[in-house]
């Protein structure tokens, strides 16, 4: 009776196998209806003014060579590593955003769009696989911005529109971003105190950019108090080398690039010294530059020499004697 009872509790061994091809079906079925919905979304991306970036592993010039049925199965096991949108007028950003959860894992994006809005940010947050994104436009402000709190793995962030004072509080709400580059995104140009207390939070970040921005003394003393950070740009820095000493409490600094028109190269290249930082430079703003170009040749060419030479001791203007 035991023998009996042990043969018939058995499975058959054609009934497992039926079990693991039917399994192994399933799977293999819900691979290829991905990967279709994939290829789908990119036509409708591309449509749309956008295009993808492949893996390493297939380059986007063999891709542009191939037939539609080609692409599909030359792609089919290889991953979309980024996706840049630069509609044209006639195309719609929102269309192009719509697609982005059927790509799949997407880990970098670029939009350059001046109709994107902060309803279409909502897009951008719900593709939780991006560690990269970057956004330019005009029309989007920190309510829009709000929603890439839901980006957990959001590591770069780099921000080209213009929005209001309450920007940077909503930036501190995203702890995981190493590296932040804000170009324009203040109306007044000026970055105070205030704001930058609130990004102060971000003790994880490790590079930061302010390009377009008037920073002031009091900013640059919470700027001091980022402990990670390591590499800083600047953009445009008023006064005079008084207002980087404040950095010299972070010693963690590896690199400060910055843009003013008062700090001497002589004071600039000490306080490098003193801060033992490996990489650093200081630019001047366009307008010197070309009062310097455009008047090299007039008169009074002695003047120009020695204005050139206090402003950067690095830069030999061209100078053409006058006839």
């Amino acid at each position: 009776m035991i023998m009996q009872s042990e043969i018939h509790g058995r499975i058959p061994f054609s009934r497992v196998i039926s079990v693991l091809i039917t399994l192994s079906l399933f799977v293999v079925g819900i691979f290829l209806w991905s990967r279709i919905t994939r290829f789908q979304a990119i036509s409708l991306l591309e449509t749309s003014g956008g295009y993808v970036v492949w893996c390493d592993s297939v380059s986007n010039a063999e891709v542009a060579m191939q037939d539609n049925m080609s692409v599909f199965f030359s792609t089919l096991f290889t991953n979309i590593d980024e996706v840049r949108i630069v509609p044209s007028e006639d195309q719609s950003v929102r269309k192009a955003l719509q697609v982005l959860p059927d790509l799949g894992a997407v880990r970098k994006l670029s939009v350059s769009d001046h109709r994107i809005t902060n309803e279409d940010l909502r897009y951008i947050a719900v593709c939780e696989s991006l560690e990269e994104v970057e956004i330019v436009g005009n029309q989007i402000t920190a309510q829009g911005v709000a929603f890439l709190e839901k980006s957990t793995k959001l590591k770069v962030l780099t921000l080209w529109c213009d929005v209001q004072d309450d920007l940077l509080p909503v930036l501190s709400k995203i702890p995981s971003i190493k590296t932040l580059t804000l170009t324009d995104c203040n109306s007044s140009g000026y970055v105070c105190a205030i704001g930058f207390q609130e990004l102060s939070k971000l003790q994880g970040i490790e590079n930061l950019g302010l390009n377009n921005f008037h920073i002031t003394l009091d900013a640059m003393e919470t700027v001091s108090k980022l402990g990670s950070l390591r590499n800083l740009s600047i953009g445009t820095l008023h006064g005079n080398i008084e207002s980087l000493q404040e950095l010299k409490k972070n010693k963690h600094l590896a690199s400060v690039k910055i843009e003013n028109d008062y700090i001497l190269q002589s004071d600039f290249e000490a306080f490098v010294k003193q801060m033992g930082l490996q990489e650093s430079f200081i630019t001047r703003t366009h307008s010197v530059r070309l009062l310097i170009h455009r008047f090299g040749d007039a008169e009074g060419l002695d003047e120009i020499r020695e204005v050139a030479r206090r402003l950067d001791g690095r830069y030999e203007p061209k100078i053409m004697d006058s006839k």
